[in-house]
């Protein structure tokens, strides 16, 4: 018991210190007079670059996603698929093997210079992505059921994908990429002799036409990281400032194409004429800029500083507090090519050493609920039992049962690994900042100490740690991914053949896992997809690549100087280029 007081006053002390801290800035802070026309939106860390094709952040794609456009996005609120480049959802066809879908672009959609967006500029984005010299894996996966591009000779504005496959989320994964212009790129259109399903068949890079070298050279993430001129999309906003770690600026296009369309929805809105993101990696600061008058919007408030700033009847006044149950988890990640973490029955005992009631009800302070996968647990109904609970002696057995002990009597447990006896010490890392995620690492270091395994709990700056996850320079790490609304592939976090290009950083590799998840991406009718999902569900608590939490409640505060907000659970948590101003609204 003496252990989990220590927990609670490390913990509860510091939240105790942010809420006095909060209250004397309110006291000492003035806010700042600026005007409704520009929005500022917070951003926890530094984009690092946005290059459409290779960030990874949610904190690049929120800027990404004002530059450029796709065919297709989701409606952020209802989740509704919705055209935004496409002058309507594709029509869809199978013939014998394949499927093909028919996509028209708006006739209004233009790129900057006035020259009109067509089905070529689609085909040449594929076929930037599809390019075997490109350094773009990811995405690269993202579009390897499509088999060739077709545009039409008489329409350039209509294009044909050919599909082999029909994976799961067809119609949104098909149009769900970001289009860059060809004639930037491209001017003599020497890429248009080359056929996307020639790219995709490549399996020897020696030798090829010049135009893909230089391609490779123009998407390299380098000539995108700090520089504005390659940022040339179809998007609402162009980007004017970039300070590296403090701020990003996008100043809204005077003629943009939307402008001219009559019905909008979401995605075609534009209503501020500057968005300003903030990037302020600390909270505690980025709380001093919220009651600044220096931000409109943050979302994941630390859950002490969430209550305080709502209790008080000044910062309600001015600003609405917002609680979606977010569309992912938490989750402590575990590194299956460590040394000590190779082992199923160690990996299972790790699970069964996190307290999950004081997790929730004490750290998360009952924002959020329990799950034991990558998924919703209220859409489950039940049909997936949570395996773990907090069960030290559970832990104990299976730690025996795999060779671990403690012979020197030193308090660490101890294993041969690889033909030298080794103490079992950890290191746990996670982004510095991040306070609940440091509170999980202290939990688990407590909890673990009494069992017999000595866990160090590293804070690193977000560049330093995702270089960490990237290089498996970490045993355990906190960490939280996304599922989509609708259904979820998640061949990019759990496949094997993501360990080296997607967002497998833990190494996990299992023949069964591969199997289901290559089955409920291609081969699966509707009746067979939930078992599926099950089996997959219950295979990965099994071999245990992370430890499922939570499914969090973010903690969104937003100015009530705006409506049309749009806040949602999905990320980014709202829509920047939707606010307006709320005296407008009323006018209107």
């Amino acid at each position: 018991m003496q252990s989990r007081v220590k927990i609670t006053d490390r913990i509860v002390g510091i939240a105790s210190l942010m809420g006095w801290v909060s209250l004397l800035w309110l006291c000492a802070c003035q806010p700042e007079e600026r005007s409704l026309g520009q929005v500022n939106i917070h951003l926890p860390a530094d984009p690092g670059k946005l290059n459409p094709y290779q960030y990874t952040s949610s904190n690049a794609g929120v800027v990404v996603n004002h530059l450029f456009q796709s065919l297709l996005g989701l409606d952020p609120v209802s989740q509704e698929i919705l055209p935004v480049l496409a002058a309507r959802r594709p029509s869809i066809e199978t013939r014998d093997t394949l499927t093909y879908i028919h996509y028209e672009v708006r006739p209004e959609a233009q790129w900057d210079d006035g020259s009109p967006i067509t089905g070529w500029d689609v085909a040449f984005s594929l076929k930037v992505i599809r390019n075997p010299l490109a350094d773009l894996p990811i995405r690269r996966s993202l579009i390897e059921f499509i088999k060739d591009v077709r545009v039409d000779s008489a329409n350039a504005r209509k294009v044909m994908l050919v599909c082999r496959d029909e994976p799961l989320l067809l119609e949104l994964t098909s149009g769900d990429f970001d289009i860059v212009p060809e004639n930037r790129y491209d001017s003599t259109h020497t890429l248009r002799t080359l056929s996307l399903e020639w790219l995709g068949n490549l399996s020897d890079t020696t030798g090829l036409p010049p135009i893909l070298h230089q391609l490779a050279r123009n998407f390299d993430s380098e000539v995108w990281a700090q520089t504005s001129p390659d940022l040339v999309g179809s998007g609402p906003y162009q980007l004017s400032q970039w300070d590296a770690d403090q701020q990003l600026v996008l100043v809204r296009k005077p003629h943009w194409w939307a402008d001219r369309v009559t019905q909008r929805n979401v995605w075609l809105e534009a209503i501020p004429e500057k968005i300003r993101f903030r990037v302020i990696s600390d909270y505690a600061t980025a709380g001093v800029a919220l009651q600044n008058g220096k931000l409109d919007f943050i979302r994941g408030v630390p859950f002490a500083q969430f209550e305080h700033l709502q209790r008080d009847p000044r910062m309600r006044a001015k600003f609405d507090f917002r609680t979606p149950a977010m569309f992912g988890y938490n989750f402590v990640a575990i590194n299956h090519q460590h040394p000590l973490l190779r082992s199923r029955l160690t990996r299972q005992a790790l699970a069964y050493l996190v307290d999950y009631d004081y997790l929730l009800n004490t750290i998360q302070q009952k924002m959020g609920r329990r799950t034991s996968g990558p998924y919703d647990p209220e859409r489950l109904d039940g049909e997936v039992a949570v395996k773990y609970q907090y069960d030290p002696q559970k832990a104990q057995a299976l730690l025996q049962q795999d060779g671990w002990c403690d012979l020197d009597r030193d308090g660490v447990l101890e294993k041969e690994v690889n033909g030298q006896r080794t103490p079992f010490q950890l290191v746990y890392k996670y982004n510095a900042g991040n306070e609940q995620r440091r509170a999980v690492g202290i939990l688990l270091q407590e909890t673990a100490r009494k069992v017999g395994i000595d866990i160090r709990v590293q804070a690193e700056e977000w560049g330093k740690f995702t270089q960490s996850l990237a290089s498996g320079d970490f045993g355990l790490s906190g960490g939280s991914f996304s599922f989509h609304p609708v259904a979820n592939d998640y061949t990019q976090i759990f496949h094997s053949e993501s360990i080296a290009t997607g967002g497998n950083y833990v190494h996990y590799r299992d023949t069964l896992t591969d199997r289901l998840l290559d089955s409920i991406r291609y081969d699966a009718g509707e009746p067979h997809l939930d078992c599926l999902y099950t089996r997959l569900y219950h295979r990965i608590q099994d071999e245990v690549p992370l430890i499922f939490l939570d499914v969090p409640y973010d903690r969104i505060v937003v100015s009530k100087a705006y409506t049309n907000t749009h806040i949602t659970g999905m990320s980014p948590g709202c829509w920047p280029a939707a606010f307006t101003p709320a005296e407008q609204a009323a006018a209107n």
